[in-house]
């Protein structure tokens, strides 16, 4: 009990209210997805675990994250691509941030990597539905390469550019994102091509937190998305008063407002320096042996 009380000490008011929010309702997320799923509780629930020094927290999260490895490692597939994204993804973070072995987790990536590569590499436009694969691609480079097979996400990169540089979907409406994934690619190219100028003077666009939409809507995706993949973590002041808002919508929508609830509690942890996000420095002898 002492390490309990010593440990919440160091919370704040407002991550204190997000998590005793997501420990109450957690049960009612019934999707696997990291933006409002299990995937993402558990990235929450490991980090507020390590924070606080209480093992329980850890505990859910194992009991949480095994069935979806599961699937990954028995190769059914049949999640949605966004979902499968969003989970490949999160396995990443687990590995990077020492939740999970990574000699336990290498296999299911690679099969992860097989659905969603193929599906960016048959791709013959840009869309809204092609975003997480290519994100899933993105972050597998930017934190964890083992196992990925460079020659090839190396000619996804360029087809990726080629279907993003116009920044319009077959129906001519503007592709979200396009810029923040044209930058991306285009340092991973570089880092590819092992152009130490263009890698030096070209870093990719941080995102920023978009908190309210219409109607006061906080969107999840949107600050998961910050999360993940900004260079610089937004220090943007969240509200308690959004905060409280998206805590009582967890009477109308539980999965939505925990989606949200997580990646904001997982921001303010970060910002309170107790997440160190992994930024690996590209190794430029590895990436152009891989070509030679």
């Amino acid at each position: 009990m002492d390490n309990t009380i010593k440990a919440s000490s160091k919370l704040t008011p407002a991550l204190l209210r997000i998590a005793n929010t997501i420990l109450c309702n957690y049960s009612m997320v019934g999707s696997n997805n990291l933006v409002n799923g299990k995937m993402g509780v558990c990235l929450f629930l490991y980090e507020y675990a390590r924070l606080t020094g209480i093992k329980e927290y850890e505990d859910i999260a194992d009991d949480m994250v095994d069935p979806l490895l599961k699937t990954l490692h028995d190769g059914k597939n049949e999640e949605n691509i966004s979902c499968l994204s969003g989970i490949g993804i999160g396995v990443i973070y687990l590995i990077t941030h020492q939740f999970l072995e990574d000699t336990d987790e290498h296999d299911s990536l690679e099969a992860v990597d097989k659905l969603l590569l193929k599906t960016i590499e048959e791709a013959n436009t840009a869309s809204e539905m092609l975003i997480p694969p290519v994100l899933y691609l993105i972050y597998r480079h930017e934190h964890y390469r083992d196992g990925l097979d460079l020659r090839y996400s190396h000619k996804l990169v360029r087809h990726i550019i080629d279907l993003f540089r116009c920044e319009k979907d077959e129906k001519g409406e503007p592709i979200i994102l396009s810029s923040f994934i044209l930058q991306h690619a285009a340092y991973l190219l570089a880092a590819y091509q092992g152009n130490e100028e263009i890698l030096n003077n070209l870093r990719p666009l941080s995102l920023e937190i978009l908190q309210e939409k219409s109607e006061g809507q906080v969107v999840a995706k949107d600050l998961w998305y910050n999360f993940l993949f900004s260079w610089n973590v937004s220090q943007k002041t969240i509200s308690d008063e959004l905060i409280y808002s998206v805590c009582q919508y967890c009477f109308y929508d539980a999965e939505r407002a925990i989606g949200v609830l997580c990646s904001l509690g997982l921001g303010l942890m970060n910002n309170m320096k107790c997440i160190k996000l992994r930024k690996d420095k590209y190794d430029m002898n590895e990436m152009c042996e891989a070509f030679q």
